[in-house]
């Protein structure tokens, strides 16, 4: 089974309620970007079907399938910022191993 993270697609049929200022500058305030059509989605719904259709037969699966450049890109930039955390605590989680014994 895979998980697909998916960018923006052009659909035309995203229904959206009246916008609500509580959600002012929060992730959410993102969904009026769809409205305006000021949101980036390079994606082809057709070509994101035809990919997760393909998926299937791929021996073995994929984990996960990034569906769209700007998916990609999301994914690829938190992954480069989660792997730069860990690398900076090398040092520190190698002080609390016990010592290494002689053989």
């Amino acid at each position: 089974m895979s998980r697909s993270a998916v960018g923006g697609f052009r659909s035309g049929s995203a229904r959206l309620g009246t916008p609500l200022d509580a959600y002012d500058n929060t992730p959410a305030s993102l969904a009026r970007g769809i409205r305006t059509s000021t949101y980036p989605s390079p994606g082809d719904p057709a070509k994101m079907a035809k990919a997760i259709i393909d998926s299937v037969e791929q021996t073995p699966a994929p984990t996960r399938i990034a569906l769209g450049s700007d998916a990609y890109t999301y994914i690829h930039t938190a992954l480069t910022e989660r792997l730069a955390d860990l690398e900076a605590q090398h040092d520190l989680a190698a002080s609390t191993d016990f010592p290494a014994q002689a053989s």
